[in-house]
C-alpha cells in the first residue's frame, strides 16, 4: 500500500493469521493484568499511544475468505485525515477526520456492493481510485464521489494489480503472468499489454522500468529484479532465494526480504546476482509482517505474540533498538508523510480499527 500507499511456509502463515484472533484475546488479558507480561530485552518501556477510532466495520478477512494479509487493501491510509475502508458490508468508503464516532460521521461512499464487488483497490489520490472487481475487471472512479465508474480493463483476468499512474498499471493475471498495462482512452477499448514474465506469485513495481518478481513454489522461491525493455528475452537479476511473499524494495539496491523457518527479516544490499545470499543484515526474527519507512526505521509485527514494534537502526543485533506501538495487532499500515508517528491498526489492545499517534 503505498502510493498514497504497503507490506505474509505460505499455508502455515495464512492459518497462523486466522488463529491469531485467539492470541489477540490473550494479549488483551495481559493488558488487563490477568497475566503479567515480560518485556523482551532491549525494548523501551511501553506507554500505549494515543488512539482514535476510525471505523468499527473493518473485516479481518476479505469477502472471498482470503486472509487480510493476502488482501493488502482492506484499508488504505491516504493521509492523517483521510482513510479508505472496505467495510464488512463490502461497501468502499472514504472516511475523513475528525475521527472517533461509529459509524464515522464524515465519510463518502465510493462504491457500493450493489454497483461493484470490490476485491481490491488503490487510491492514487483522494480524488481518484482504481478498483478490482471480483470478476477480474478493473474500474476507475474520479471525484466527486460517488461518480460514474469507468471500466479500464474488461478482459476479466486480473488477479492483482499495482497502479503507477491512472493510465499505467502492472497486473498479475489469473494464469500467473505479469504484464505492464497501458490503459487506452479511459473506458474505451481493451488495454495494451506488454509481458514482463510468464510466472509470478508476487511482485512490486519500483517504476515502469523495474519490477521485483517472486517466482516458484515456497520454499523453492526466487526473487528477481526485472528491467525494461519488457516483451522480449527477460533482463533480470536474481536477488535472493527462499523468500516468502513479503518483500519490499527501498530502492533497486536495498531490498527487505522475509524468509521462513524461522521467519527472519533481512535487508539485502547490492551488488546482486554474484553471490547467494547477497550481502545482508538481519533486522529481526519471528516476524509476521513489516513495513519499512526508510532504511533506518521499520515497523515489525511479531508472529508469536502479535506485538507491533517501531524498530530503529543500527541493525545486526536481534532484536534491534525498538519501541512498542501496540499488541494484539491483526493488521497495520503507517500513515504516509508522518515519519512513523502515526499508524493505522486493525485490532490492538482496544480492538476495532483506529489511528494511533506517537511518540511510541
Amino acid at each position: 500500500m503505498n502510493t498514497v500507499m504497503v507490506f505474509r511456509t505460505l499455508l502455515l502463515v495464512y492459518l497462523e493469521r486466522i488463529a491469531r484472533v485467539g492470541i489477540g484475546v490473550l494479549l488483551l488479558s495481559l493488558s488487563m493484568g490477568v497475566l503479567t507480561p515480560t518485556l523482551p530485552a532491549f525494548a523501551s518501556t511501553h506507554n500505549f499511544s494515543s488512539r482514535v477510532q476510525v471505523d468499527q466495520s473493518v473485516p479481518f478477512t476479505s469477502p472471498s475468505g482470503e486472509p487480510t494479509s493476502e488482501r493488502t487493501h482492506v484499508f488504505q491510509a491516504i493521509s492523517s485525515t483521510e482513510v479508505a475502508v472496505l467495510e464488512t458490508s463490502d461497501d468502499l468508503w472514504l472516511v475523513r477526520a475528525p475521527f472517533g464516532s461509529s459509524p464515522p460521521a464524515n465519510r463518502t461512499l465510493i462504491a457500493s456492493h450493489a454497483s461493484l464487488a470490490v476485491k481490491d483497490f488503490q487510491f492514487l489520490s483522494d480524488t481518484q481510485v482504481l478498483m478490482l472487481n471480483s470478476d477480474g475487471t478493473l474500474w476507475l472512479e474520479n471525484a466527486p464521489f460517488p461518480n460514474r465508474l469507468l471500466e479500464v480493463d474488461g478482459l476479466g483476468d486480473v488477479a492483482h494489480f499495482q497502479a503507477l499512474t491512472s493510465r499505467e498499471v502492472v497486473v498479475e493475471t489469473t494464469d500467473g503472468r505479469l504484464w505492464l498495462e497501458l490503459l487506452t482512452a479511459l473506458g474505451d477499448g481493451p488495454p495494451s499489454r506488454t509481458s514482463i514474465t510468464t510466472q509470478s506469485v508476487g511482485f512490486q513495481a519500483l517504476s515502469d522500468t523495474e519490477v521485483l518478481v517472486l517466482q516458484g513454489t515456497f520454499p523453492n522461491t526466487s526473487l528477481s529484479l526485472y528491467r525494461a525493455p519488457f516483451g522480449g528475452l527477460p533482463n533480470r537479476t536474481l536477488i535472493d532465494t527462499h523468500v516468502t511473499r513479503f518483500f519490499q524494495a527501498l530502492s533497486d539496491t536495498q531490498i527487505l526480504v522475509l524468509t521462513a523457518n524461522p521467519n527472519n527479516l533481512w535487508l539485502d544490499s547490492a551488488p546482486f546476482g554474484s553471490s547467494f545470499p547477497p550481502a545482508r543484515t538481519q533486522i529481526d526474527t519471528d516476524v509476521f509482517g513489516f513495513q519499512a519507512l526508510s532504511a533506518t526505521q521499520i515497523m515489525v509485527e511479531r508472529a508469536t505474540n502479535s506485538v507491533l514494534w517501531l524498530e530503529h537502526s543500527p541493525f545486526g543485533s536481534v532484536p534491534p533498538p525498538r519501541s512498542q506501538i501496540d499488541s494484539g495487532v491483526l493488521d497495520f499500515q503507517a500513515v504516509p508523510g508522518t515519519n512513523g508517528n502515526q499508524v493505522l491498526v486493525l485490532g490492538g489492545v482496544n480492538g476495532g480499527f483506529g489511528l494511533e499517534s506517537g511518540p511510541f
